[in-house]
């Protein structure tokens, strides 16, 4: 085999790999514009949107004040705590089985989940642990009408 065939071999085995990753990158590009537009749609059709956040009592206030908002609206919530639920309607709660540990995302998966299912009301437990991406799930993710501050101490 000569150099020049060596080389040309080389040269469609690595195009054959950046085209494999281009298209991996398209896939996930197109997948996160579709999420995006999921989010953006079904958050509008969420008249209330609570964020409860802070040290302690997290879960609790988000159920109580899913219990409150219940009478009024068809209501939702989510916590994160030892035990991550859903609270439907009904105010049942279904387990969230997670693959890995807790993420930012399950908010969009959960907002997206109520827009479908026709809520007017949700109340999501903050789970993010770092100020930043507190801001950033709420200004990106939630955009919150009400928001509830809990206990704030050291951890």
């Amino acid at each position: 085999m000569t150099f020049e065939n060596t080389l040309f071999t080389s040269f469609a085995s690595n195009e054959r790999v950046l085209q494999f990753l281009l298209s991996g990158l398209v896939i996930l590009l197109i997948y996160l514009i579709r999420e995006r537009l999921l989010l953006n749609k079904n958050r509008q059709k969420i008249k209330v949107r609570v964020h409860v956040n802070g040290t302690r009592g997290k879960s609790s206030t988000t159920r109580l004040a899913a219990a409150v908002l219940r009478s009024k609206y068809p209501t939702v919530a989510k916590t994160t705590g030892t035990l991550p639920r859903r609270l439907l309607e009904d105010g049942s709660g279904v387990p969230i089985i997670r693959i890995g540990s807790a993420n930012i995302s399950e908010q969009i998966k959960t907002l997206i989940w109520a827009g479908k299912r026709n809520a007017e009301a949700i109340v999501l437990e903050c789970m993010a642990l770092r100020p930043e991406y507190q801001a950033l799930c709420e200004r990106e993710i939630i955009q919150a009408t009400i928001a509830i501050i809990t206990n704030i101490r050291a951890d």
